[in-house]
């Protein structure tokens, strides 16, 4: 059985901080064909028109979420509910 894509990291980006006071811009990696993300301690808000995310704009991704987008190699912004919202990201092929 053929998969869409195959387990091959091409940037890991941990640790990232996003808050309610700015938007954060999560640029695609080169070669990417999908992105993991996972939210860790409060939600935040994600677009991936170009447009400033929100809590009245944009797809909201709770706490604890892990979601897999795979097709979706392109640059995204991110907005924290909190103060804090610690993100980590993984590009893959």
């Amino acid at each position: 059985m053929s998969h869409p894509f195959v387990y091959d990291p091409v940037a890991d980006i941990d640790n990232q901080i996003v808050d309610a006071t700015t938007a954060k811009d999560f640029p695609a990696a080169v070669g990417a064909r999908g992105f993991w993300i996972s939210v860790r301690t409060a939600a935040i808000y994600i677009t991936f028109d170009g447009s400033t995310p929100s809590a009245t704009n944009g797809l909201e991704l709770a706490a604890g979420q892990h979601p897999i987008y795979i097709g979706i190699p392109k640059d995204f912004k991110a907005f924290g509910s909190a103060a804090s919202c610690p993100t980590a990201v993984l590009w893959v092929r």
